[in-house]
């Protein structure tokens, strides 16, 4: 019977990269950035020098934590199979933006490639649904992920992490024919669907303004 070794990628520089193995084993990491602080010449209103912060993708981490994991399924002689979350950018935002969010799915596409594996493209809104309810809040994910995951996850900031988690047990449900998640938080809380329709009708108005601009 083959086993697999299964990768979860969401891309982007807060996102991350999960793993879990045949025998339930999990990690997960926070996407590798180099971080550089410069002092420009203006000021703040107290009169400190402002600060830029310049962040890039730190590629030498984020291929040996992809080449450690093949290593890893290559000496227990199981199949590495890893998923990029699929990225789309907004109508309304900026053309660099949009570059960028093409940019950050092909970083990861190429890293994964590079180890002979042809990644599987995932969207959101396919693989979500499997979990949460629609318009459910980000929030729901990471709860989601320590409910699957126990022990893991434990500061707030770990969302991107819990995401990962969940696309790669995503695609071993898939792998092996597992029904979806029907467990806890698949439905919304009344607080939480008010909330989701709210932001439903936010959205449509705010549409509907932008249509009628000249």
């Amino acid at each position: 019977m083959v086993e697999y070794l299964f990768i979860g990628i969401d891309p982007g520089m807060e996102g991350a990269v999960a793993a879990i193995t045949p025998g339930e084993k999990h990690q997960s990491w926070h996407t590798p950035l180099i971080v550089e602080r410069r002092k420009l010449k203006t000021l703040t209103p107290k009169g400190n020098p402002r600060v830029k912060v310049d962040r890039e993708y730190n590629f030498p981490a984020m291929l040996e934590i992809l080449r450690s994991l093949k290593s890893m399924a290559e000496k227990n002689s199981w199949q590495l199979v890893a998923a990029v979350e699929a990225q789309n950018s907004r109508p309304n935002d900026a053309k660099s933006v949009a570059t960028a969010v093409g940019r950050n799915q092909g970083i990861w596409e190429a890293l994964v490639a590079s180890l002979d594996v042809k990644p599987w493209i995932i969207y959101p809104h396919v693989w979500k649904p499997f979990y949460l309810p629609a318009g459910a809040p980000k929030s729901y994910s990471l709860d989601l992920g320590r409910m699957l995951f126990v022990s893991h996850l434990p500061l707030k900031k770990d969302e991107a992490r819990a995401e990962a988690l969940l696309i790669a047990d995503y695609l071993r449900r898939k792998v092996y024919g597992w029904e979806a998640w029907k467990g806890p938080l698949a439905q919304l809380s009344e607080e939480d669907t008010a909330k989701a329709r709210k932001k439903a009708n936010n959205n449509r108005n705010r549409k509907r303004t932008s249509k009628a601009l000249p």
